[in-house]
């Protein structure tokens, strides 16, 4: 198991490898955040409020469940 904190504290997750790759759960404290990743990721968000742009895309606005997929360009 892995904990990453990033933005002084404010974005932190716990990662673990599982058969099927690797998953995190993360928390977000309310905030401006640039993320970059490597490879595809998949982004569930389960409870809270947050608006999310996407490399050449819209905003997207989510008061709940949101499931989205992020392409590294």
């Amino acid at each position: 198991m892995k904990h990453n904190s990033y933005f002084e504290g404010k974005v932190q997750s716990l990662g673990i490898d599982e058969r099927e790759g690797y998953a995190t759960l993360g928390v977000i404290k309310a905030g401006r955040y640039s993320f970059s990743t490597s490879s595809e990721e998949r982004i569930s968000i389960v409870s809270g409020a947050m608006k999310v742009k996407l490399p050449g895309g819209d905003w997207a606005y989510s008061t709940g469940w949101l499931q989205t997929t992020i392409f590294h360009a």
